[in-house]
């Protein structure tokens, strides 16, 4: 009877602790913590980002039900310069310009596209496509979107709270001034729900809009981490966007592999990897001066009147 009772006392702990888990709220946080939280979280994965030189992502999406074509991309790094590669085209961006190239019969040939150089400070990084090609860890958590997010200038964080699961929900309502016909202004209020264990990775987020040019919006998003580790991270994103046309429903599946430091080959960073030189000319992005029309003006004039003294003169003295 004793050991019955006391597997009936370690069965009733058991449950209250399952309960307590999963159904008990903690108390309320504070916001502008949460916000540091993200902040700090931002600067480690972005770290982390900074010592991977090596990684590919295939992007598997359907939308509506009718699968997309994978896209995969390859991104390297060697010391300031950064390879993308997306598919069958290959773009090198470097201090000082960048250069796209595209594969044709299977790699066995190469054709230039663009070729650009003396681009203006921090021009390269402008001109990288998507984030994620070059932030994968940091994208991978939102955190790009939430630094940018958290910086609104309207943005008014409501309240924050621990919930089941040891995540944390984000309450939150910020305005958006639209140009354009109408000039509307749309109001989004939602929630955000984050895991702090996983970097504060948003698992789901929910946001309505109201007054914007195409009227109540509803959108939804929940993510999953299927498998996460050293070599391998893969993730599967839901969304859905419902407004007066009727709704929208994405799915996307992002396959990170991530090479070990000290494979890449830095032949690839230039023309001649791809048997390949350069054009005979450059489009240069450099600031260049500006003509100066006052001086030459000056001068032009001064040329122009010496011209008719000197006429004036050799008429004088030719002889009548």
């Amino acid at each position: 009877m004793e050991i019955q009772f006391l597997h009936f006392r370690m069965y009733i702990v058991t449950a209250l602790c399952f309960f307590v888990s999963n159904f008990v709220v903690a108390a309320d946080l504070d916001p502008s913590q949460v916000a540091k939280e993200i902040r700090v979280a931002a600067s480690r994965l972005q770290a982390a980002e900074d010592r991977l030189e090596a990684w590919k992502c295939t992007i598997e999406s359907s939308s509506g039900g009718q699968a997309s074509k994978p896209l995969t991309t390859t991104v390297m790094r060697h010391n300031t310069a950064l390879l993308v590669k997306i598919n069958d085209e290959v773009s090198v961006f470097n201090e000082t310009g960048y250069f796209s190239v595209k594969s044709a019969q299977n790699n066995l040939a190469w054709v230039l596209i663009q070729h650009k150089i003396a681009m203006k400070p921090n021009e390269t990084r402008q001109l990288i496509p998507i984030d994620y090609f070059t932030y994968p860890l940091a994208t991978l958590s939102n955190t790009q979107n939430i630094i940018k997010f958290l910086d609104n200038k309207t943005l008014n964080l409501i309240r924050a709270r621990s919930i089941s699961n040891g995540l944390v929900e984000l309450e939150f309502e910020y305005a958006i001034d639209r140009e354009g016909p109408g000039n509307k202004k749309s109001e989004i209020h939602g929630t955000l729900t984050l895991d702090p264990n996983l970097d504060w990775l948003v698992m789901k987020y929910l946001m309505t809009s109201s007054g914007g040019l195409m009227g109540p919006v509803k959108s939804t998003m929940s993510r999953q981490v299927i498998r996460d580790g050293d070599q391998t991270r893969v993730v599967a994103i839901d969304s859905t966007s419902d407004d007066e046309k009727g709704r929208i429903s994405q799915k996307i599946k992002y396959t990170y592999q991530y090479f070990p430091n000290n494979s890449v080959n830095p032949a690839e960073f230039t023309l001649a990897y791809y048997n390949l030189i350069a054009p005979g000319y450059e489009e240069v992005y450099e600031d260049k001066p500006k003509f100066n029309w006052t001086r030459w003006g000056i001068i032009g004039i001064g040329c122009i009147v010496l011209s008719l003294i000197l006429g004036w003169y050799v008429r004088r003295r030719r002889p009548t």
